[in-house]
C-alpha cells in the first residue's frame, strides 16, 4: 500500500516539473518580448522587463547548451572588436574626475552586454519560443503606443499613472521622450514579427509600427527621427544591393530623395529658435540645435587636454568650465555630449574611441553582408534597429545609459536568435 501510495505521489510530481519550466519560458518570453514597449513605464521598467525575463531564461539553461555559442560570437570579428573596445576604455577609469561614476558605467555596459550574449545563445536552442516572442512584442506593443498616444491627446495625467506617480499633470512629450526613441528601433522589430506570423498579425504589426510613428512625431522629439532614417538608410541599401537590379537602384536614389525632403520639411517646422543665446552656430539651426551645437564644441575643445584616454567614463560633465552658464542656454554641457561618438572620444580619447567606432562599422557591415548572404527577414530588421540605434544615438541620450543600451541589446537578441536558429534548421 505505502508503494503504492509513493509511486501515485511521485508521477505528478515528475510530471508537473515540464510543465513548471515551461511556464517559465513562457513568462520569459513575455517579458523579453515587451522590454522595449515597457519603457512607456519609465526607465527602469526595461530593467525589470528584460532583466527578469533574461534571468528567468539563464537560469533554466545549463551553462553547458550555450557556452560553446556565446564563446563563438564573442570570438567573431565584431565581438573582438567589442572586447578591444571594453578593455580600452580600462584606462580612462584610472583619470577619471569621478573614479567611481566611471566605473558603474563601464561595469553596467559591461554586465548588458554579456547578458545579451548568453541570452541570445539560450534563445538559438529553443526555436519552439520564438513565435512567443514575436506575439508579445506586437501585443505590448499595441498596449505601450496605445497608452502613450492617449496620454498625449487626451489625457498627460495618464503618464503618471502608469509610472505609479498618481493623477497628476506632466508635459507627456517629454516624458515620453525617451520610449519615443527606443520605440524608433522597435518599428522595423515589428514588421518582421508580423511577417513571420502571418494572417492577422500583418495588420496588427503594420498598426502598431504606424502608431509608433505617430507618436514619435507627436513627441516633438528629433532624435527619434534621425532614428527612422538610419533604418530606411539600411534598408534601402541592403533591398538595393540584394535585387542588384537598376529599378532597385533607382528606388533607392528616389527612396533618399524623399527622406531628405521629410526630414528638412520635419527639421524646418520643428526648429528650436534661441534668440537670446550668446553662440555663433555652425550650421543653420533647423538643421541642428543650438544647444547641441554649444554641447558639441566645448565637448570636441576638451579633447587635446586628455588626448589618448579621455577624462573619464561617464564623467566629461565634471570637469571645469562644464557648468559655465551660455546666455539663453544654459549650461555649456548640463549631463552629456548628446552625441555617443564625440562623448566616446572625449570621455575615453583616442585609444578608447577608435576601437568602437571600428566595432560599430564593422557590425553594420556584417549584418549587412549577411542579409546578402542568407536573405533572412530578421537580419535585416537586425541591421535596420542597430542602424537606427547608432544614428539616433548621435543626437540623444549618454552613450553609458543602461536603458538605452539594453533597449538595444534586447532587441538584436531576439531577431538574431531567430535568423541563427532557421539557419541552423536549414543546415546553414
Amino acid at each position: 500500500m505505502a508503494d503504492h501510495s509513493s509511486g501515485g505521489t511521485a508521477a505528478p510530481l515528475s510530471a508537473r516539473r515540464p510543465l513548471n519550466r515551461g511556464k517559465v519560458e513562457r513568462t520569459s518570453v513575455v517579458l523579453m518580448g515587451a522590454a522595449i514597449p515597457s519603457l512607456v513605464c519609465g526607465p527602469l521598467a526595461i530593467a525589470f522587463s528584460f532583466g527578469l525575463g533574461g534571468g528567468l531564461a539563464i537560469v533554466t539553461s545549463p551553462v553547458r547548451t550555450w557556452w560553446a555559442d556565446a564563446r563563438r560570437v564573442v570570438t567573431g570579428f565584431p565581438g573582438v572588436l567589442l572586447l578591444l573596445a571594453i578593455a580600452a576604455w580600462i584606462p580612462s577609469i584610472a583619470q577619471s574626475v569621478d573614479t567611481q561614476r566611471s566605473v558603474d558605467a563601464w561595469s553596467s555596459t559591461v554586465a548588458v552586454v554579456a547578458a545579451g550574449v548568453v541570452v541570445w545563445a539560450i534563445l538559438v536552442h529553443r526555436p519552439h519560443l520564438h513565435e512567443g516572442l514575436a506575439k508579445a512584442l506586437i501585443v505590448a506593443a499595441l498596449i505601450a503606443v496605445g497608452i502613450a498616444l492617449a496620454a498625449l491627446f487626451i489625457a498627460p495625467e495618464i503618464i503618471a499613472m502608469v509610472r505609479f506617480q498618481g493623477w497628476m499633470e506632466r508635459d507627456a512629450g517629454l516624458a515620453l521622450r525617451k520610449f519615443a526613441n527606443a520605440s524608433a528601433l522597435m518599428v522595423p522589430a515589428l514588421v518582421w514579427a508580423g511577417f513571420r506570423l502571418g494572417r492577422k498579425w500583418v495588420g496588427m504589426a503594420i498598426i502598431a509600427a504606424g502608431a509608433t510613428a505617430i507618436m514619435i512625431l507627436a513627441t516633438g522629439a528629433r532624435a527619434p527621427v534621425a532614428g527612422l532614417v538610419g533604418v530606411l538608410a539600411f534598408l534601402s541599401v541592403a533591398v538595393a544591393l540584394r535585387l542588384r537590379r537598376s529599378l532597385a537602384v533607382i528606388a533607392l536614389a528616389a527612396s533618399i530623395v524623399v527622406v531628405i525632403v521629410a526630414t528638412s520639411s520635419y527639421l524646418v517646422t520643428h526648429q528650436r529658435l534661441h534668440p537670446d543665446a550668446d553662440f555663433e552656430p555652425y550650421v543653420p539651426v533647423w538643421m541642428m540645435d543650438l544647444h547641441r551645437q554649444a554641447i558639441w564644441d566645448f565637448t570636441l575643445r576638451q579633447v587635446p587636454d586628455a588626448p589618448w584616454f579621455g577624462h573619464g567614463i561617464n564623467a566629461i560633465n565634471l570637469i571645469d568650465g562644464a557648468d559655465y552658464e551660455i546666455p539663453g542656454l544654459g549650461q555649456v554641457l548640463p549631463s552629456h555630449p548628446h552625441n555617443w561618438a564625440i562623448q566616446v572620444l572625449g570621455e575615453t580619447g583616442i585609444v578608447g574611441a577608435v576601437p568602437l567606432y571600428l566595432f560599430v562599422g564593422a557590425l553594420i557591415v556584417s549584418l549587412m553582408r549577411q542579409y546578402l548572404r542568407t536573405s533572412h527577414p530578421a537580419v535585416l530588421a537586425a541591421g535596420c534597429v542597430t542602424t537606427g540605434y547608432w544614428t539616433s544615438g548621435l543626437l540623444n541620450f549618454s552613450m553609458w545609459a543602461t536603458w538605452w543600451q539594453a533597449a538595444h541589446i534586447s532587441m538584436l537578441v531576439l531577431l538574431l536568435a531567430v535568423a541563427a536558429a532557421d539557419a541552423r534548421a536549414r543546415g546553414r
